[in-house]
């Protein structure tokens, strides 16, 4: 969910947008063509953002050195530095610091903030140095794919405000990620229940990691931070603790998807 809201906001400042699944697609579609800048999701299946720019560093180096020849529309023909921002769901202390060791430009967190990831495109990629079609991979992880009634004094599992202002401001961005928060929601139910029956920790925090990025985006605190801990405790392995608060995150995302597909969200945007 957060690469489709990245995909968005890279097109709204007006630029063309090539999305791939891991990081070996990247290397790939970089090799083939020109691009401007890459944002590179941490977490990928196959090979992971630091894995996968610590490669295309080494290719930098040898194409200038002239130890390998790229295709003439390669994004390494062109020679000097491809432009990197990572994008990471952690922002644990010494992460940023990890990335641009690694070979990273830039840095920014999930859930994506519009004028975090404008700024940080504009000091990498001017919008005045580039060609009238601008071109910008966009590389993000896609996973593979209830307590009691809550009452009527509970707080609402969407903080409105909060998803203002991820959305900057644009109330039809808003009601876009919301909708695909709303498919995406009985999906990752289902998914998160099926884990516990197979008391598969590994499933779990996956699950919780897709559902964290969700949450944050459309403004669900209670669901993103109960994603947070159960993503944390999956990797002790399985437990009693584990199911107890996977069951409470299934079932604070329903409370989130009926609350943004109810006409009390709409309402309110």
């Amino acid at each position: 969910m957060n690469q489709r809201l990245a995909v968005r906001l890279v097109e709204r400042q007006g630029h063309a947008v090539m999305v791939a699944g891991t990081g070996r697609e990247a290397l790939d579609a970089l090799e083939r063509e020109r691009f401007d800048l890459v944002l590179m999701d941490l977490q990928m299946p196959d090979m992971d953002g630091l894995a996968a720019v610590t490669a295309i560093r080494d290719r930098e180096a040898r194409a200038s050195t002239g130890a390998w020849l790229p295709a003439a529309r390669s994004s390494f023909a062109a020679g000097g530095r491809i432009p990197v921002i990572a994008v990471t769901a952690h922002a644990m202390r010494g992460d940023k610091e990890r990335c641009l060791a690694a070979g990273m430009d830039g840095y920014v967190t999930k859930p994506i903030r519009p004028a975090e990831l404008a700024a940080a495109i504009e000091r990498l990629v001017p919008r005045e140095t580039l060609p009238t079609r601008e071109t910008l991979p966009t590389c993000q992880t896609l996973p593979s794919r209830e307590t009691q009634p809550t009452s009527k004094t509970e707080s609402p599992p969407v903080d409105l405000e909060v998803a203002r202002r991820l959305a900057g401001g644009d109330a039809e961005l808003r009601a876009e990620v919301a909708a695909i928060f709303v498919e995406s929601g009985p999906r990752h139910q289902a998914d998160l229940r099926d884990a516990v029956q197979a008391s598969d920790p590994g499933r779990i925090g996956q699950i919780a990691h897709a559902v964290k990025g969700a949450a944050g985006t459309v403004g669900a605190t209670a669901a993103h931070a109960l994603a947070g801990q159960v993503e944390a405790l999956s990797h002790d392995g399985y437990n009693e603790r584990l199911a107890v608060l996977a069951g409470e995150l299934e079932r604070e995302l329903r409370r989130a998807v009926e609350f943004l597909a109810g006409p009390s969200s709409a309402e309110s945007a």
